[in-house]
């Protein structure tokens, strides 16, 4: 009786360790692919939100101009999860994800270059308004008698009226960024979430 007692409970202990770990395993298949999972939704949206930028991108190139506020990629996550998809892509794929998120990242490197031109601009057109107008308020101070004052300062009122719509004159607009940012952008692939990419990434991402 007590052999028979003390095997079904070495039994009943083994089962429930099984048990135990069975459910454990589980739940680390289910958490790897629901990790895998939401991977593949941020990839997606991320290729699908650059997608829809280039567009835009695109036809201010062709006038000329760089979009000072548009960025392909502000958040790059490939880097972060590839690691999960080196069985759901093939070599072409896997490099033309790459290829897409490296380019897209020398694109917004060059709006970033061309930004840090604003402030410099907007400091050299103030410093010449002010150094004119400062001269007219000198010569109107050192000027006798009202209505040649009065004369003076509507001058200078109108040099900065006029000053400030003809300023975009000044500016110094390198070509560099711009002609890089061309290069750039018609190398990327704008429809890489309508290829087998994108259709892999739904089916991991059960997006229908």
């Amino acid at each position: 009786m007590t052999l028979w007692f003390f095997l079904n409970s070495s039994f009943l202990g083994y089962s429930i360790t099984l048990i135990v770990g069975l459910v454990a395993y589980y739940l680390y298949l289910r958490q790897k692919i629901d990790f895998k999972k939401d991977a593949a939704n941020i990839i997606l949206l991320e290729i699908q939100n650059a997608e829809r930028s280039l567009n835009h991108v695109k036809e201010a190139l062709r006038e000329g101009r760089m979009p000072r506020d548009i960025f392909l990629m502000q958040t790059e996550s490939w880097s972060k999860y590839r690691y999960l998809f080196v069985r759901s892509f093939d070599q072409n794929e896997w490099d033309t994800v790459t290829l897409f998120y490296d380019r897209c990242h020398l694109y917004d490197e060059a709006v970033k270059y061309n930004n840090t031109f604003f402030p410099k601009n907007e400091e050299q057109v103030r410093i010449s308004l002010q150094r004119v107008v400062t001269e007219y308020l000198k010569e109107a101070y050192e000027t006798e008698g009202e209505i040649e004052r009065e004369k003076l300062l509507t001058k200078a009122a109108d040099f900065i009226n006029f000053y400030l719509r003809q300023s975009h004159l000044l500016i110094y607009d390198p070509q560099k960024p711009i002609n890089d940012a061309k290069i750039y952008v018609e190398n990327i692939q704008n429809n890489l979430s309508q290829t087998s990419i994108g259709q892999k990434l739904k089916k991991i991402a059960k997006i229908k």
